[in-house]
């Protein structure tokens, strides 16, 4: 595996669940690290910092979105898509899917959930819960086991 650089990272919300604490500065510590990666956050319903926390860190701060064409980047998924000609990445429902086997296996996963023209990113840490969602028509959802992204058929 080798060292790979960014020239920006974005989040789309969520990033500090929680009123300033020590978690805070190792976040600021990660930020100064790369001098040259831009860092952005289009702010989710549990970044409550007050704001000269977020221009202090060096962190670029967005309300709602962020178009990076072709992609908007968003907290929420979409309720209507406002004919956005962009494919929207967003976050915030944590999404999961439920895996029966033909016994009474059973396994619940966080994935990437594909839905018309967006894509509801997967949490990254289990803090978070996940919510269950249901593949149809034409979603499509991949779970990441180990090494591998597999996508998840819709079960009959």
């Amino acid at each position: 595996m080798g060292i790979y650089s960014a020239d920006h990272i974005y989040f789309l919300g969520d990033l500090f669940h929680g009123d300033h604490n020590k978690e805070w500065s190792q976040v600021v510590d990660t930020i100064k690290a790369f001098p040259n990666t831009h860092f952005h956050l289009i702010l989710g319903n549990h970044d409550i910092l007050h704001s000269t926390f977020y221009k202090a860190s060096g962190l670029k701060v967005y309300e709602e979105y962020l178009d990076v064409t072709p992609f908007r980047l968003t907290h929420k998924p979409p309720q209507q898509l406002n004919n956005c000609k962009n494919f929207i990445f967003c976050g915030h429902i944590h999404p999961g899917v439920s895996i029966r086997g033909k016994g009474r296996q059973h396994v619940r996963l966080p994935c990437f959930f594909i839905k018309n023209n967006y894509m509801i990113l997967q949490a990254f840490g289990t803090f978070t819960g996940l919510k269950t969602l249901k593949i149809s028509g034409s979603d499509q959802a991949y779970v990441v086991v180990g090494d591998k992204v597999i996508l998840v058929k819709r079960q009959s």
